[in-house]
């Protein structure tokens, strides 16, 4: 990870600044590397900073009603951008299609998208 991917979660409050050592070198504890893939892992669920934030001021105990309601909340993201993706790859299949089918002088997929109406 890049350092100023470090500094960045630092100017956010969601990793501590560690103290300089000799040198002005920082040395990070493994709590903060702990943290930081903490961090990257929820990201990876679709989390984003504001939700880790949240994430990061729950107790261990007893947080799973909160943790279930962002998962809960997430999953239908994921599930409305899927019906989405479905929707333009039906689309594009159909483009694609109509490339493959002899058309004469024109592009019957430029012809199809400049005469589309939603």
């Amino acid at each position: 990870m890049h350092i100023e991917t470090v500094r960045y979660y630092q100017r956010r409050g969601l990793v501590g600044l560690p103290a300089k050592r000799a040198r002005g070198f920082r040395y990070y504890a493994p709590e903060i590397a702990s943290r930081v893939r903490f961090i990257k892992r929820a990201q990876a669920l679709g989390m984003s900073l504001d939700d880790v934030q949240r994430l990061l001021t729950l107790e261990k105990k007893g947080a799973c009603q909160a943790t279930r309601s962002m998962a809960a909340a997430k999953l239908a993201l994921v599930e409305e951008k899927m019906s989405e993706l479905a929707k333009l790859r039906s689309a594009l299949q159909e483009f694609v299609s109509a490339c493959d089918r002899p058309h004469g002088a024109y592009c019957l997929m430029i012809q199809q998208l400049e005469s589309q109406t939603e």
